[in-house]
């Protein structure tokens, strides 16, 4: 196999796992996006991730993985602000 070729399939499969990363990225979010998705301000004090907690509490984020932060599923996340714009449910 020559360098070319070689340097051509590397290149390949670093893009498959480029794509891979960004679908990741995509599908869990970081509490700032989802507070922004939500409409409340991102501020550096962290206001709103008690407002995410209270969300967790309630039932109305059900999708996440805890941890140091917390990643929220992208899709709930989505569903609950179009839900919030329609007035079927309300925000803390």
């Amino acid at each position: 196999m020559t360098v070319e070729a070689r340097i051509l399939q590397l290149e390949q499969k670093v893009d498959i796992l480029i794509s891979l990363l960004q679908y990741e990225r995509k599908a869990w979010i970081t509490p700032e996006e989802t507070a922004q998705e939500l409409g409340y301000n991102v501020t550096p004090n962290r206001d709103f991730t008690r407002k995410l907690a209270i969300l967790r509490r309630r039932g109305d984020l059900t999708k996440y993985i805890p941890g140091r932060p917390y990643k929220y599923d992208k899709a709930e996340v989505r569903q609950l602000a179009d839900d919030v714009r329609e007035g079927k449910k309300q925000l803390p």
